[in-house]
């Protein structure tokens, strides 16, 4: 049986986003001290959990899909012949193989990401000032 990859293009930026996650939310108080730090809090915090999210639910898809694809290699070689060849056996392998999306998700996670802490940074900016009026 071919051993299962970890895809590190997934789980480094993962575990960088995670690390960043949690130092913005145990040192908060010590960072956020202004309404528009705490706005840049608030976005950047959405920022990397939505970016953590993207690129750990590719990283999870990805190992899902080689265990689901070597679970049909019955004598364990990597090859698969005759009644290894099934219709879910292709199915598999159409999944893993069909995996453009997921192997360029840490470059449109940070866009995406990006995209979405902005408007919550817009829209946050827009109540404070609205508020002190």
């Amino acid at each position: 049986m071919n051993k299962i990859i970890i895809p590190y293009h997934l789980v480094i930026p993962a575990v960088i986003s995670f690390g960043f996650l949690l130092i913005i939310l145990i040192k908060r108080k010590q960072f956020f001290k202004t309404e528009m730090q705490k706005m840049l809090g608030i976005s950047l915090t959405v920022f990397f959990a939505f970016y953590f999210y993207t690129v750990a639910s590719a990283a999870l898809y990805e190992l899902y899909y080689q265990w689901d694809f070597y679970k049909y290699d019955l004598n364990k070689d990597g090859l698969f012949f005759g009644n290894e060849i099934t219709k879910e056996q292709q199915t598999a392998m159409t999944k893993l193989t069909n995996d453009g999306g997921r192997n360029i998700k840490f470059k449109t996670g940070l866009i995406s990401s990006a995209i979405i802490a902005i408007i919550v940074f817009g829209i946050g900016r827009v109540y404070q000032l609205s508020k002190k009026k």
